[in-house]
Protein backbone atom coordinates (compact mmCIF):
# COMPACT_ATOMS: atom_id res chain seq x y z
CA UNK A 1 0.00 0.00 0.00
CA UNK A 2 1.40 3.40 -0.97
CA UNK A 3 1.64 6.33 1.48
CA UNK A 4 -1.22 8.00 -0.45
CA UNK A 5 -3.41 4.90 -0.03
CA UNK A 6 -2.48 4.63 3.66
CA UNK A 7 -3.37 8.27 4.31
CA UNK A 8 -6.72 8.12 2.50
CA UNK A 9 -7.58 4.87 4.31
CA UNK A 10 -6.56 6.39 7.64
CA UNK A 11 -8.63 9.53 7.07
CA UNK A 12 -11.67 7.52 6.03
CA UNK A 13 -11.37 5.33 9.14
CA UNK A 14 -11.19 8.50 11.26
CA UNK A 15 -14.28 9.97 9.55
CA UNK A 16 -12.42 12.88 7.94
CA UNK A 17 -14.69 14.52 5.34
CA UNK A 18 -12.95 14.15 1.96
CA UNK A 19 -13.92 15.64 -1.36
CA UNK A 20 -14.56 13.30 -4.28
CA UNK A 21 -11.54 12.59 -6.47
CA UNK A 22 -10.45 15.24 -8.95
CA UNK A 23 -11.29 14.92 -12.62
CA UNK A 24 -8.60 14.79 -15.31
CA UNK A 25 -9.52 18.40 -16.16
CA UNK A 26 -8.87 19.50 -12.56
CA UNK A 27 -5.54 17.66 -12.51
CA UNK A 28 -4.61 19.45 -15.74
CA UNK A 29 -5.62 22.76 -14.14
CA UNK A 30 -3.32 22.11 -11.17
CA UNK A 31 -0.46 21.13 -13.47
CA UNK A 32 -0.96 24.32 -15.50
CA UNK A 33 -1.10 26.44 -12.33
CA UNK A 34 2.13 24.89 -11.05
CA UNK A 35 3.66 25.19 -14.53
CA UNK A 36 5.04 21.68 -14.14
CA UNK A 37 3.90 18.10 -14.68
CA UNK A 38 2.28 16.53 -11.63
CA UNK A 39 4.27 13.71 -10.04
CA UNK A 40 2.51 10.35 -9.97
CA UNK A 41 1.87 10.44 -6.22
CA UNK A 42 0.32 13.92 -6.42
CA UNK A 43 -1.97 12.72 -9.19
CA UNK A 44 -2.85 9.60 -7.18
CA UNK A 45 -3.68 11.69 -4.11
CA UNK A 46 -5.99 14.09 -5.96
CA UNK A 47 -7.62 11.28 -7.95
CA UNK A 48 -8.48 9.56 -4.65
CA UNK A 49 -9.61 12.71 -2.82
CA UNK A 50 -9.57 16.30 -3.99
CA UNK A 51 -8.50 17.45 -0.55
CA UNK A 52 -10.38 17.69 2.73
CA UNK A 53 -13.84 19.24 2.58
CA UNK A 54 -13.57 23.03 2.99
CA UNK A 55 -16.44 23.20 5.49
CA UNK A 56 -14.56 21.12 8.07
CA UNK A 57 -11.65 21.81 10.40
CA UNK A 58 -9.57 19.20 8.61
CA UNK A 59 -8.02 16.51 10.75
CA UNK A 60 -8.67 17.44 14.38
CA UNK A 61 -8.23 21.11 13.44
CA UNK A 62 -4.53 20.49 12.78
CA UNK A 63 -4.03 19.90 9.03
CA UNK A 64 -6.22 20.70 6.07
CA UNK A 65 -5.10 19.41 2.68
CA UNK A 66 -6.70 21.75 0.13
CA UNK A 67 -8.79 21.02 -2.94
CA UNK A 68 -7.40 22.00 -6.33
CA UNK A 69 -9.97 24.80 -6.53
CA UNK A 70 -8.70 26.22 -3.24
CA UNK A 71 -5.04 25.90 -4.27
CA UNK A 72 -5.74 27.86 -7.44
CA UNK A 73 -8.21 30.41 -6.04
CA UNK A 74 -6.51 31.15 -2.69
CA UNK A 75 -3.09 31.04 -4.34
CA UNK A 76 -0.67 31.28 -1.45
CA UNK A 77 2.37 31.57 -3.74
CA UNK A 78 5.91 32.57 -2.84
CA UNK A 79 9.07 32.79 -4.87
CA UNK A 80 12.63 32.58 -3.69
CA UNK A 81 16.08 31.25 -4.26
CA UNK A 82 18.44 29.07 -2.26
CA UNK A 83 21.74 27.25 -2.81
CA UNK A 84 20.01 25.06 -5.44
CA UNK A 85 18.60 28.03 -7.35
CA UNK A 86 15.25 29.74 -7.84
CA UNK A 87 11.96 28.14 -6.85
CA UNK A 88 8.26 28.90 -6.61
CA UNK A 89 6.22 27.62 -3.66
CA UNK A 90 2.46 27.00 -3.92
CA UNK A 91 0.62 26.13 -0.70
CA UNK A 92 -1.56 23.00 -0.69
CA UNK A 93 -2.13 22.51 3.03
CA UNK A 94 -2.44 24.72 6.06
CA UNK A 95 -1.47 23.58 9.52
CA UNK A 96 -3.10 24.78 12.73
CA UNK A 97 -5.51 27.19 11.06
CA UNK A 98 -2.98 28.75 8.66
CA UNK A 99 -0.16 29.05 11.19
CA UNK A 100 2.12 27.53 8.55
CA UNK A 101 1.89 25.61 5.28
CA UNK A 102 3.04 22.67 3.23
CA UNK A 103 3.95 23.81 -0.29
CA UNK A 104 4.51 22.32 -3.68
CA UNK A 105 8.02 23.54 -4.47
CA UNK A 106 8.47 23.99 -8.21
CA UNK A 107 12.04 24.18 -9.42
CA UNK A 108 13.40 23.57 -12.92
CA UNK A 109 10.05 22.19 -14.08
CA UNK A 110 9.85 19.57 -11.30
CA UNK A 111 7.63 19.44 -8.21
CA UNK A 112 8.92 18.63 -4.72
CA UNK A 113 7.37 19.33 -1.30
CA UNK A 114 8.37 21.99 1.21
CA UNK A 115 7.50 22.05 4.92
CA UNK A 116 7.48 25.68 6.01
CA UNK A 117 7.72 24.95 9.73
CA UNK A 118 10.79 22.72 9.46
CA UNK A 119 12.21 24.46 6.35
CA UNK A 120 12.72 21.07 4.69
CA UNK A 121 12.40 20.22 1.04
CA UNK A 122 11.21 16.65 0.51
CA UNK A 123 11.54 15.01 -2.91
CA UNK A 124 8.02 13.56 -3.12
CA UNK A 125 4.54 13.79 -1.66
CA UNK A 126 4.97 10.15 -0.62
CA UNK A 127 7.98 11.13 1.51
CA UNK A 128 5.97 13.87 3.19
CA UNK A 129 2.94 11.61 3.76
CA UNK A 130 5.10 8.81 5.17
CA UNK A 131 6.46 11.20 7.79
CA UNK A 132 3.03 12.71 8.40
CA UNK A 133 1.65 9.24 9.17
CA UNK A 134 4.58 7.63 10.97
CA UNK A 135 6.45 10.50 12.59
CA UNK A 136 4.39 13.73 12.66
CA UNK A 137 6.73 15.20 15.28
CA UNK A 138 9.48 15.23 12.62
CA UNK A 139 7.31 17.71 10.71
CA UNK A 140 6.49 19.67 13.87
CA UNK A 141 2.82 18.68 13.73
Amino acid sequence: MTPVDRLITHWRSEGVALNAGASPAKLAELSAFLEAPLPDDVQRFYQAADGIADDTDGTDGIVSFWSIDRIVSDAEVRAGSDERGPFRDVAFDDVVLSSWYFFFRVRDGAVAMFSENTAEELPTLSDLLRRYLLDPDSLAI
